[in-house]
């Protein structure tokens, strides 16, 4: 089995796992997907483009000032239906 790696539009790794190619076929491809990631971090750096925002866990999402918290909902209160209800407990 021989594993490759490739990106996503964000920058995210996916893995996989191929079987019976030769590990030697996909080594170059390797190191340049790795090369291709490491240019385009070096480029958003000195442009001062921001990271992308990692996930923010449902427990997180619970505590007051949350961003998560703020978000536009259907009904226009920005919070969502589950934490509305524990707040008119």
């Amino acid at each position: 089995m021989v594993t490759t790696v490739a990106t996503t539009p964000d920058t995210g790794m996916i893995a996989e796992v191929h079987r019976d190619l030769a590990q030697r076929d996909l080594w170059p491809s390797v190191q340049l997907t790795g090369a291709a990631i490491n240019l385009n971090r070096i480029g958003a750096w000195i442009d001062g483009r921001p990271h992308g925002r990692t996930r923010t866990s449902h427990v997180a999402a619970l505590r007051p000032g949350s961003d998560d918290l703020r978000r536009p909902t259907p009904d226009g209160t920005g919070q969502p239906p589950l934490v509305r209800q524990a707040l008119q407990l």
